[in-house]
């Protein structure tokens, strides 16, 4: 798999050049990558779901909406995440909005 390029570079100035075949860096990059995000930044769990559930994913992925199931139920999560943090912003907002209607008079003017 790996190969001197030239010899006579190695006597003259005692430098190793290696050259890599693309394939293999590719293949071997991928591999790294899979290790690297699968198994140490992502850790799996396992559900259980209807089988109404599973039919509404397969479908979603082959409308090519999402890449795979895995891909579906993190999006999912994701935006379940996002849409609770919107509604606690908005908690806040009404609760500011209370309180400034209630103290209009501690607010600062803007002109």
């Amino acid at each position: 798999m790996w190969r001197i390029l030239s010899k006579k570079d190695y006597f003259s100035s005692r430098i190793w050049v290696w050259v890599l075949p693309v394939d293999f860096v590719l293949r071997e990059f991928k591999y790294f990558v899979n290790i690297y995000v699968y198994k140490i930044v992502m850790p799996q769990v396992q559900t259980r779901v209807s089988e109404e559930m599973l039919k509404l994913l397969d479908k979603w992925v082959e409308e090519g909406k999402f890449q795979s199931r895995s891909d579906a139920i993190r999006t999912i999560i994701a935006r379940f995440e996002e849409r609770e943090k919107t509604r606690k912003f908005y908690k806040m907002l009404k609760k500011r909005s209370r309180e400034a209607e209630e103290n209009f008079n501690d607010l600062v003017p803007l002109e």
